[in-house]
């Protein structure tokens, strides 16, 4: 049988409740950069921007490291809830 050392719940759930805060600031951060008008649908009433930014390749993994930290924490918080 084997045991593992499992971190306390409250942890995870702050750790978790963290990466949230961060990936909602990052993306309320990069919605305030100017955006470039793209197209107009006068039917609509829509304009389409597009970002004049993009993340760079160390921002784009730190983005899916997250995205997949915050499945497994989810995951454990759930798991850990249900006990």
């Amino acid at each position: 049988m084997k045991k593992k050392r499992y971190p306390q719940l409250a942890d995870v759930h702050s750790y978790y409740n963290n990466l949230l805060h961060f990936k909602s600031n990052k993306d309320y951060l990069k919605q305030q950069f100017p955006c470039r008008l793209t197209a107009i649908y006068l039917q609509q009433l829509n304009l389409l921007y597009q970002s004049v930014i993009k993340d760079d390749d160390l921002i784009t993994e730190l983005t899916e490291i997250i995205t997949y930290a915050l499945g497994k924490m989810k995951g454990t918080i759930e798991g850990g809830t249900a006990l």
